[in-house]
């Protein structure tokens, strides 16, 4: 089961968040049968560095706010809250 978290994107960089583009497939990685899918892998994402472990998470949000998915049960919810909370960053989970 997924579970979002949105959080302001500017007092998340101000905070030291570190954001990182990253390329949907590797270089020369393509599928013969589906055009849209080769688009696909030659997009860059948006990726958020969570803070204390190495792991990124594909940035689903806005100009204003940063939407992660972060499981409960997964890696990336505990050290991502932890570090939000150290920095009086207020976030909402959906």
């Amino acid at each position: 089961m997924g579970l979002d978290i949105a959080f302001n994107r500017q007092a998340a960089l101000d905070a030291g968040l570190v954001l990182e583009m990253v390329q949907n497939g590797s270089e020369g990685e393509s599928c013969s049968d589906d055009p849209e899918f080769n688009a696909w892998l030659q997009e860059t994402t948006e990726c958020v560095h969570v803070p204390y472990c190495d792991h990124l998470v594909s940035n689903d949000g806005s100009v204003t706010d940063i939407i992660v998915r972060a499981n409960k049960w997964g890696r990336t919810y505990e050290p991502l809250t932890q570090w939000l909370m150290l920095n009086n960053i207020p976030w909402t989970e959906f």
